[in-house]
């Protein structure tokens, strides 16, 4: 299986139109799944109204219905539902032309404060939901401060690590089985992909980069 991974940085100055061009030059690489990482969706590292998101998952999903078979996990934004006063933190789906699920971030590292400074209260998801089966194979997505913290099924395939990480980025909490892991940061930015062998210590998969900003790896 092919999987793009994006090399992307997130800061004040971003936006999220940014990403979406580099996910739209990535889909036509023949790609299996596409990967962004953490705060990838934001405009400025700040949650998007409900006009913005619209906007954006639109987007995505012409972006998937001109590659229908790739499965599109454009990395996470948090974002406004003012009628209910809450923050989320999520990271959408696309799959055969449109949004076919989301996965929402459990933990706190900083969405309360900036739910906060815009009046509305953050509202943390469920980790245990954040998995998905594609072609067979189980993926887990963790959000950031997830890893580390949320469970994985021991017959997990892939694990995908989105990170906007000043400090651990990737690290293992858990080598009691074998899996693929993927990490996709926007703080340094970095990507990197790992093969977990239950007593054999970790090995590190090479990439083929088709351009300076997409690195591709390729898992059995």
């Amino acid at each position: 299986m092919k999987i793009g991974v994006i090399q992307h940085k997130v800061s004040e100055n971003s936006q999220a139109a940014d990403v979406l061009r580099k996910i739209e030059f990535a889909i036509k690489n023949g790609l299996n799944i596409i990967v962004a990482g953490d705060y990838a969706l934001s405009n400025e590292l700040d949650m998007l109204t409900p006009e913005e998101r619209k906007e954006v998952i639109g987007r995505l999903e012409r972006i998937s219905s001109a590659n229908p078979d790739t499965l599109i996990l454009p990395g996470t934004m948090p974002w406004a539902d003012y009628e209910k006063r809450l923050m989320f933190h999520s990271c959408p789906a696309f799959l055969g032309g449109k949004q076919n699920t989301e996965f929402y971030k459990e933990t706190d590292h900083g969405e309360f404060e900036l739910a906060k400074k815009h009046g509305l209260d953050y509202l943390r998801g469920d980790n245990k939901k954040n998995k998905l089966i594609f072609r067979d194979k189980k993926i887990a997505i963790e959000i950031c401060s997830d890893h580390g913290k949320q469970i994985l099924d021991k017959d997990t395939w892939l694990e995908i690590v989105m990170a906007h990480d000043s400090k651990a980025g990737f690290y293992v909490r858990d080598n009691s089985f074998d899996r693929y892991g993927i990490l996709c940061d926007t703080y340094n930015p970095s990507t990197g992909c790992f093969r977990f062998n239950r007593g054999r210590g970790i090995r590190q998969i090479s990439k083929d980069k088709i351009k300076e900003d997409l690195d591709i790896y390729k898992l059995r």
